[in-house]
């Protein structure tokens, strides 16, 4: 079952806060080095632009304008996300049982009632229906998602 981000909104920006949706991609293959790189650097890239809605999944909302550790589910998976993806080397995290331990922590630890996610249940579905394939993240200002889903 795919979920789609709450209802529309513009560019969310009060008390210093921009409110992200933050979306999962699953990918059959580990992008180009080049590519990657350009995608963790967030440079101009094409890594996500092909990717069908049912390899995708809102997770939830993160300030994006917080310290360093973003707030909320979706802000400690993409936190996470990022750590894995970048360290030591630019890469597409595969998806194992132990990454999927890893997120599941990340994604329970850092919960915040006032951002809005998935269930803990919808989001381990998502990754081991995908386990063995590569996994990336991405967000976009509230109201601005990347695949315009449909509001519910």
């Amino acid at each position: 079952m795919r979920r789609s981000a709450p209802r529309r909104q513009t560019w969310v920006m009060s008390d210093g806060k921009l409110v992200c949706d933050v979306w999962l991609a699953v990918l059959d293959a580990v992008p180009a080095p080049a590519a990657i790189s350009a995608f963790w650097n967030w440079k101009e890239n094409g890594v996500l632009d092909f990717v069908p809605e049912a390899d995708r999944l809102w997770i939830g909302r993160t300030d994006a304008m917080a310290e360093y550790p973003f707030p909320g589910s979706a802000g400690g998976v993409g936190d996470l996300l990022f750590l894995v993806g970048t360290l030591p080397e630019y890469t597409t995290p595969q998806i194992t049982d132990e990454l999927i331990e890893r997120l599941t922590t990340a994604f329970t630890a850092t919960a915040d009632p006032t951002l809005p996610a998935i269930s803990v249940t919808e989001f381990v579905a998502f990754l081991v229906a995908n386990e063995g394939r590569y996994l990336l993240d991405t967000d976009s200002p509230v109201g601005t998602d990347r695949w315009d889903e449909p509001a519910p």
